[in-house]
C-alpha cells in the first residue's frame, strides 16, 4: 500500500491531517487568519515574561480534565506539538512550505 502513496505522490491522511495543521499555524504566525483566530496559538514569550529556551514554541496548553473530549487530540496540543518538533525554516511563501513539507512526508513512506 505504500507504494501506491509514494508512486502516485499522495499523502495518507495521517499526513493530509498534519499538513493542514502546519497550515493553519504558518497562517496563524503571518496574520493571515480571521481575528477570531488571533489568541488560538500562543508562543511561550507571550505567555511568561521572561527569557526561556522555548521563548518561540508554541504553547501546549494543559486541561484540567479530559471529560468531554480528548484533549490530547485537539488541534492546539496536535499543531504545537508537530510545530515544535519541526526545524524552523526560513521560507516566507505558504506553497513553497506546503511543498516541502509534502515532499518530506512523502520520503519517510
Amino acid at each position: 500500500m505504500k507504494l501506491v502513496h509514494v508512486e502516485l505522490k499522495i499523502l495518507k491522511v495521517v499526513d493530509v491531517h498534519k499538513l493542514f495543521t502546519l497550515k493553519l499555524i504558518y497562517q496563524h504566525q503571518t496574520c493571515k487568519l480571521p481575528i477570531t483566530f488571533k489568541e488560538y496559538f500562543k508562543v511561550g514569550n507571550e505567555i511568561q515574561n521572561r527569557a526561556t529556551r522555548n521563548d518561540r514554541k508554541l504553547n501546549i496548553p494543559k486541561a484540567k480534565t479530559n471529560y468531554g473530549y480528548n484533549h490530547d487530540n485537539s488541534i492546539k496540543v496536535v499543531g504545537a506539538k508537530i510545530i515544535n518538533c519541526q526545524r524552523s525554516h526560513k521560507s516566507t511563501n505558504g506553497k513553497k512550505l506546503q511543498k516541502l513539507v509534502k515532499i518530506y512526508l512523502l520520503s519517510k513512506y
